[in-house]
Parts: structure tokens; sequence; C-alpha cells
């Protein structure tokens, strides 16, 4: 994957490293972060609360495609917080 950018500062190109598999790697580097234990250097590691937000707004947003309306989180139960 090449990215180039330019903002005004003329043209930055950037080679992005990827490994064979699912989402050129990807996948598998969260297998490992997320069953292994593995590094987390740039502190992107999400809690469960994150993750559980992460699955009600799928369920909130397959509910809105199939009802035709806005879906709210709250709406979905009590979540705590």
């Amino acid at each position: 994957i090449l990215v180039v950018k330019s903002f005004g500062g003329g043209v930055e190109r950037i080679v992005v490293p990827h490994a064979g598999g699912g989402h050129f790697g990807g996948d598998q580097r969260m297998r490992d972060l997320i069953f292994r234990g593995g590094a987390d250097p740039l502190g992107q590691r999400a809690g469960t609360w994150a993750g559980a937000m992460s699955v009600l707004t799928g369920i909130a947003a397959l509910k809105s495609a199939r009802e035709g309306r806005r879906v709210t989180i709250a709406e979905l139960g009590d979540i705590g917080g």
C-alpha cells in the first residue's frame, strides 16, 4: 500500500508494510494482540467498555437499517457506565 499526501508542504510517500492473510496481515496481528497478549506500542488496545459499545453500535445500525429510523444505544437497554 502506498499512501501519498500533500497538504501544502510537498508530497510525502509512505509505504505501509503488510503481511499475508486477511486485511493485509491485520487480522493475525489483532488475534495475537487479543489472545496472546501481543505488544501494543501505540496504546491502541481497547477495553471491554469500548468493545461493548462497538457491538451495540453495530446492533443499533442493523436495527436502524431494518426499521428505517434512528436507533440510539440507550434504547437497546441499560448499559450502565
